[in-house]
């Protein structure tokens, strides 16, 4: 508790890390909004009340409010933010060497085409419950997994190469608005990274 009421050893105030403070706010607000067996998810704007309820008591009443004005602020901005913040980050060797992306010597007769996978690569992704899509720099679905297919209802075959659009998924922000092209976070993602890495 962030009023020290709560907890051992008894920490109050910016006493308790900043992390755990953080945490705390977030942590609240994900489980008000998300279903569970003994009751359905919170609306957003009650969450958010909830946040303002205990503040002071539970909650850093500071972060509260920066939380809260993060999530009424622009949403595809902040994804773009934060997709080009992870990028940027990303050590472009290291990634690129889990897929065998990175330039080297001539491929051997049974090496993968570029955008393909090794068959244990494909047999890896199919086998996988988790839905797996790929999208390469120019936008287009290079790999869709059956778990891809059992999520969403759309057969690999008849997406794989096709130009990605949030529509394809009937993508929404958390009001249920449909996320149009310019907010994608997918296409944030492949935009930052080709202009980082000059894709």
């Amino acid at each position: 508790m962030f009023d020290g009421s709560r907890g051992s050893p008894a920490l109050s105030g910016e006493q308790i890390p900043l992390a755990a403070r953080m945490i705390a706010v977030a942590e609240a607000y994900d489980a008000m909004t998300t279903d569970r067996v003994y009751r359905p998810a919170l609306s957003q704007e009650r969450a958010m009340a909830e946040l303002f309820r205990c503040a002071g008591t539970q909650f850093d009443p500071i972060l509260v409010r920066q939380f809260v004005e993060m999530l009424e602020g622009d949403r595809g901005e902040l994804r773009k933010q934060v997709a080009t913040r992870w990028l940027l980050g990303l050590d472009q060797q290291a990634a690129n060497a889990y897929w065998n992306f990175t330039a080297g010597p001539t491929p051997s007769p049974t090496a993968s085409a570029p955008g393909e996978c090794s068959l244990f690569e494909a047999k890896l992704l199919d086998n996988m419950y988790d839905a797996v899509v790929f999208v390469n720099a120019q936008g287009r679905i290079v790999q869709w997994n059956h778990g891809s297919e059992r999520l969403t209802g759309i057969a690999g075959a008849s997406i794989r190469q096709q130009h990605w659009h949030p529509d394809i998924l009937k993508l929404a922000d958390e009001k249920g608005e449909p996320i149009i092209e310019a907010e994608c976070p997918v296409l944030a993602a492949i935009t930052s990274a080709c202009s980082r890495y000059g894709g």
